[in-house]
């Protein structure tokens, strides 16, 4: 081979070589932007507090249906507050009616640094529910499609404190869309979707997983409610559905 025939082969060797590693840095450069671009449509450092405002005397009341045409009403009384050492407790009574049955929830609640957790939850007819460790509702701060895991326990005493069972539970929540919404006849401006997605694990070794989702309003709270929505589901339609009509 002649030195001008090497010299054009070492040429186009060159050429391959750099429009690869050009290929390459490209790739990789592309890739970057759009992951930046797709975690940039999520909010980061969102304030959930902000997003559920707990207060004495606060209000919320919903109205419920299903996708067989049920329907019923629900809401939630903040009935007593406390703060003291940097700790929030809440005491909140919630109710759920249908034509014929009217059930009184009360339960404790508290904002800390990790977030708004539920203490213990107890009927009217004197059976109670136990978080241990509290069930995390909400942490404290979140960001656009991070998962925020938790496992905790609930254990199920009857009137008398005689412990009936007890459930240990698996739970992921994460931010997932944000915007305006509409819902019981209002639209609703600066809204974030929470999905939670549960497991409970029963002693005896069975589980059931349930998803559902929660639009929080800004300085006003959860204004719509999807549960039982299917678990492999893009959509977020799910059997029941709350929405919002009235507060203070």
């Amino acid at each position: 081979m002649s030195d001008t025939s090497k010299y054009r082969v070492k040429i186009i060797k060159i050429s391959i070589l750099t429009f690869l590693i050009a290929a390459i840095i490209l790739g990789i450069g592309c890739g970057n932007n759009d992951k930046k671009s797709a975690s940039s449509e999520l909010p980061q450092g969102v304030m959930l507090e902000d997003y559920f405002p707990l207060s004495e005397s606060r209000y919320w009341g919903y109205d419920w249906h299903n996708n067989r045409g049920d329907t019923w009403h629900g809401s939630m009384a903040v009935t007593a507050a406390k703060k003291d050492m940097g700790l929030k407790v809440f005491i909140v009574v919630d109710s759920t009616k249908t034509y014929d049955t009217h059930d009184i929830f009360r339960s404790a609640y508290l904002w800390d640094s990790e977030g708004l957790k539920h203490l213990y939850r107890s009927n009217s007819k004197g059976d109670s529910i136990a978080f241990m460790p509290p069930r995390l509702v909400l942490p404290a701060k979140m960001d656009g499609g991070k998962s925020y895991r938790r496992e905790y326990a609930f254990v199920v005493y009857n009137a008398i404190g005689k412990k009936r069972y007890e459930v240990n539970v698996r739970q992921n929540q994460k931010l997932i869309r944000q915007g305006s919404i509409t819902a019981g006849g209002e639209s609703w401006e600066d809204c974030i979707a929470i999905e939670t997605e549960w497991t409970n694990i029963n002693t005896d070794g069975s589980k059931h997983t349930q998803r559902k989702v929660v639009w929080h309003s800004k300085d006003t709270g959860p204004v719509k409610i999807i549960s039982e929505i299917p678990l492999k589901s893009a959509s977020l339609n799910g059997d029941a559905t709350g929405e919002l009509r009235s507060f203070n």
